[in-house]
């Protein structure tokens, strides 16, 4: 097996039952690990946090949308129906703005994320 100056097998002997690139084998002489930079970790963070974003955004703009068509159904029930005017067109202003804002300014302001 060895050549009686080593206990074990020698590298690249064919009995050795781990075969290890003699480069490798003690631990010197193996490849160098990269380093991960500032830049890098700043970088996957950003992006993190951008998906995460977007993503409660995405769970939300639906929500909303049902919440806003409510409110200016509510309001058209209580100016027309009830003759509770400024309550009712004040629901259905809010409700509108509320549809905008959601639909046209969000998405706008979040695409320069």
């Amino acid at each position: 097996m060895g050549n009686g100056a080593t206990p074990g097998p020698a590298p690249g002997d064919p009995d050795d039952p781990i075969p290890v690139k003699p480069s490798t084998r003690g631990g010197g002489g193996g490849e160098m690990i990269g380093m991960i930079t500032l830049g890098e970790v700043s970088q996957a963070i950003t992006t993190t946090i951008k998906q995460i974003v977007l993503t409660i955004f995405d769970v939300l703009t639906p929500i909303i949308n049902v919440v806003a068509i409510a409110q200016i159904l509510l309001g058209l029930l209580l100016a027309i129906g009830l003759r509770q005017e400024y309550l009712g067109w004040r629901l259905c202003v809010s409700g509108l703005l509320m549809l905008v804002f959601m639909n046209v300014v969000a998405p706008l302001l979040l695409s320069f994320i």
